[in-house]
């Protein structure tokens, strides 16, 4: 029986034996079967005041030039990408959770605040400062997009707190709103409006709290707390509204809603995690719940932090001790697209803040997040020495229980018999970085006892520049560069193999990989007979 590891982590009762059952810290893509790590996050910086990293704003102007603004604690510091924190205010509430939306007319950030702590702010490069909005220095608001050429601004609080208002800007003049004309047919309440381009105020239908609202594919989508989700319709402010999308459901949390860019995704109530457009399709089935295979792990989550990694086609839910990662390639594959991240490090991924972006001073996007003691992290990062380079990385995988039978033909035959004798194993690797261990545990069934093989990783070749087969010449070839195929000897990345031979037997098993390593590792396969 040959195990590979094409899919992720299945709780159901009947996982295929390309998934696991329990795994975490291990990646997945489409038409990859190896085992291979996580990437190890790199520590970026520390903002000055060692505050909690509560926001990530990033202005990209339309000539690409790129600022960086990092709000730690009660302080918005502009960020160069490595260890430079300079401050551009102070005094804000240590509640603040700010985020930025773009307005390329103006070239700069419209910048709203989660929590509602704080103004609606703007940054354009230089200056940061209270947003112009025509209702004096009172507008508080949760969400923020850009529709039609207006700023939409949703969960709002003026002179007092309306959570159900969702205010759009004069067109092409985010610096204009107002909440006395409400937007919509006059026939059902709404102002009478000259020209369709003022600014404008809706309600909620269902009068409930916004707690999500993005733009897609040129539709704006907003969901309510414990409501429904909704869809603007409409091109002018006497004719937009907000119309049923879908009532059966809504998501949860603050900000558990995001584009992913072929689908809007969101946690839902009870933890499930929903796609917008397989719910057009089928309605409320288990086809529309992407969390399907993990509902144990999702079983009652209240929120996360939603995070589309759009380089690595991720979609990452940051909890508050784990990371749970969505592979889109393998959407509709029928294996489990979900992988777990976890860390040895003590903040265990709990952060307030996430975002993809640039890493500040090049032109490569990732995603940042941060910790409670000021901390940038990136999560995709380069570093060879495990988490921030202080720990390792544990990387688990482990099967679902394995009859006697399994593996032969259509007739039965050849299958695996743990009853009648010791298996033997055989684990095929490539020898990648540093030397590593991987321990392969066997659960019995019926003696209830577990016993492991533990398979010493060479480290890659040191010093090799011998010239390989496909390399820079070839059999036969002329002058400097001629040579035999292997001349030289092995090279990195070389397919290896070793033996193993595991105690114990039973009707069957449960079969585990696992690695605490700070290296890189790539296991192709493990084979038992």
């Amino acid at each position: 029986m040959k195990l590979v590891f094409a899919g992720g982590l299945n709780e159901l009762q009947t996982p295929s034996l390309l998934e696991c059952i329990k795994g975490y810290n291990f990646e997945l893509g489409l038409k990859q079967s190896k085992l291979v790590p996580r990437a190890p996050f790199d520590l970026k910086g520390t903002a000055t005041n060692a505050g909690a990293i509560d926001g990530f704003m990033q202005l990209v102007k339309r000539d690409n030039s790129e600022t960086t603004l990092v709000q730690a604690g009660s302080v918005v510091y502009l960020w160069n990408g490595a260890s430079t924190f300079t401050s551009k205010a102070t005094g804000i509430s240590t509640f603040t959770r700010f985020r930025d939306t773009y307005w390329s007319l103006g070239d700069y950030l419209v910048i709203t605040d989660t929590a509602k702590a704080t103004v609606v702010k703007k940054w354009d490069g230089t200056t940061f400062g209270d947003l112009t909005t025509g209702l004096g220095t009172s507008l508080y608001a949760k969400y923020g997009a850009v529709k039609d050429g207006r700023v939409w601004l949703a969960n709002v609080t003026t002179s007092s707190d309306t959570p159900h208002l969702l205010v759009a800007s004069a067109f092409e003049n985010p610096q204009s709103y107002n909440t006395s004309n409400r937007g919509g047919a006059t026939t059902s309440g709404g102002a009478t409006f000259a020209t369709g381009q003022e600014a404008f105020y809706l309600l909620t239908p269902d009068l409930k709290p916004i707690n999500g609202m993005v733009e897609f594919h040129n539709q704006l989508i907003i969901s309510t707390e414990g409501g429904r989700l909704y869809l603007l319709t409409g091109t002018s402010a006497s004719t937009y509204q907000l119309v049923d999308f879908y009532k059966g459901s809504a998501a949860t949390g603050t900000e558990s809603m995001a584009n992913i860019g072929n689908d809007v995704i969101y946690m839902k109530q009870g933890g499930g995690i929903d796609l917008l457009t397989s719910i057009q399709q089928y309605g409320d089935v288990r086809a529309d719940d992407v969390s399907r295979y993990i509902q144990t792990t999702v079983k009652d989550l209240t929120g996360a932090i939603v995070i589309y990694d759009q380089k690595n086609q991720k979609v990452l839910f940051f909890l508050s001790d784990r990371v749970l990662v969505l592979y889109k390639d393998l959407l509709g594959s029928e294996i489990s697209p979900w992988s777990v991240y976890t860390t040895q490090q003590s903040f265990n991924f709990a952060t307030n803040a996430a975002k993809y972006m640039k890493q500040p001073g090049t032109q490569v996007y990732t995603v940042c997040f941060g910790d409670s003691i000021g901390r940038i992290f990136d999560l995709n990062g380069t570093g060879t020495s495990g988490d921030a380079g202080s720990s390792t990385i544990a990387v688990l995988r482990k099967t679902r229980f394995i009859y006697n039978g399994e593996g032969g033909d259509k007739n039965g035959q050849g299958g695996i018999n743990f009853a009648k004798r010791t298996p033997h194993g055989l684990l095929t690797y490539r020898r990648v970085s540093t030397a590593c261990n991987c321990t392969i545990s066997f659960d019995w069934g019926d003696e209830y006892n577990e016993s492991s093989s533990v398979v010493a990783i060479p480290g890659a070749p040191t010093g090799f520049t011998s010239v390989y087969y496909n390399g820079s010449g070839y059999y036969n070839g002329a002058g400097s560069v001629a040579f035999y195929y292997s001349q030289g000897g092995a090279f990195a990345q070389k397919i290896s193999s070793q033996t193993f031979s595991p105690t114990g037997r039973g009707p069957g098993c449960f079969v585990s990989v696992s690695l605490d390593t700070a290296s890189p590792f790539q296991i192709d396969s493990l084979e038992v007979n």
